[in-house]
């Protein structure tokens, strides 16, 4: 299933049968302001987390309603990005302009901390929590990176290597252990080990980043599109980079946003949606032709 965001209908679509391209359905009620974030549990996907610039919501599945969990606690405060823990949905950090909120109890109770050096006020902002231990996160904007190892109690800086650029997505790799963290720049990708960083891959400034997806279930790790290339960089576990090229019908001027699977990528060309293999050549167009706009996001279920 599939998760898609439309900023314009303010409400998230929930995919139903997206191989038959059948069903499109509303995940609940309108919200009363854009959706700045949504973080998918992979415990209880049924449950996504949603935030406006105001407000997080979670879905309530019993009651069949968003239920609010959480507003900043002072005035004129944005919330910017959500993260969540791979083995627990009541574990959330969110990312508002003022700092960084955590949550260890599903929105119940909430503790704030401001990192040295943070200023909401810039840039977009990504925040990851370590699949194998929820005190450990790490939270990236522009060519600034932080990270927590005690609950988000207190953030420290962390080293990135500047010829690369601003931070355009991060993830931990699957099946390594917690201290391993992929950084995707605006001309690079680095592998943060420990103390140490690795380039895995350069590229010059007129190859523009056209979009991009990292999904943390083996062995997808990272995913590049260039803009006017007809033609994708992936990482896959071992730290191998492969290219893949696209077939003629799906430009990467085409394609607004993807998401990468265990070995496909999903691609929306407006109503339509393209499975492309990652380990062949085969390649799947499905019109969705319940949609009127084109989508803000696409969101894989986290295991399935």
């Amino acid at each position: 299933k599939l998760f898609r965001i439309f900023c314009s209908y303010l409400s998230l679509i929930l995919f139903g049968s997206v191989l038959t391209g059948a069903t499109v359905n509303p995940f609940g009620p309108p919200f009363p302001e854009s959706i700045e974030a949504v973080a998918i549990p992979p415990t209880r996907a049924e449950n996504p987390y949603v935030a406006t610039a105001n407000e997080i919501f979670r879905w309530d599945d019993n009651q069949q309603l968003w239920q609010e969990i959480y507003s900043p606690p002072w005035n004129g405060v944005r919330i910017l990005a959500l993260g969540t823990y791979y083995k627990s949905s009541k574990v959330i950090y969110a990312v508002h302009s003022s700092g960084i909120s955590r949550s260890g109890d599903g929105g119940l109770t909430w503790s704030e901390s401001v990192p040295i050096g943070f200023d909401g006020s810039v840039g977009e902002f990504h925040i990851k929590v370590d699949p194998n231990e929820r005190k450990h996160a790490v939270i990236a904007s522009k060519n600034k990176l932080w990270e927590t190892t005690d609950y988000g109690a207190s953030f420290q800086a962390m080293q990135i290597d500047d010829r690369f650029g601003d931070i355009k997505a991060l993830e931990f790799l699957p099946g390594r252990d917690s201290a391993s963290l992929i950084l995707v720049q605006e001309e690079g990708i680095t592998l943060h080990e420990g103390e140490s960083l690795y380039a895995l891959n350069t590229w010059t400034s007129e190859e523009s980043i056209e979009s991009m997806a990292i999904h943390p279930v083996e062995p997808i790790a990272i995913l590049r599109l260039f803009s006017g290339k007809h033609r994708l960089i992936y990482l896959q576990q071992g730290d191998q980079l492969k290219t893949r090229i696209l077939p003629v019908n799906v430009s990467t001027d085409q394609i607004q946003l993807v998401a990468a699977g265990s070995s496909s990528l999903w691609a929306a060309s407006g109503d339509s949606l393209n499975l492309l293999s990652l380990t062949g050549d085969s390649t799947k167009s499905f019109t969705v032709a319940e949609l009127s706009t084109s989508p803000d996001a696409i969101f894989l279920h986290p295991r399935k």
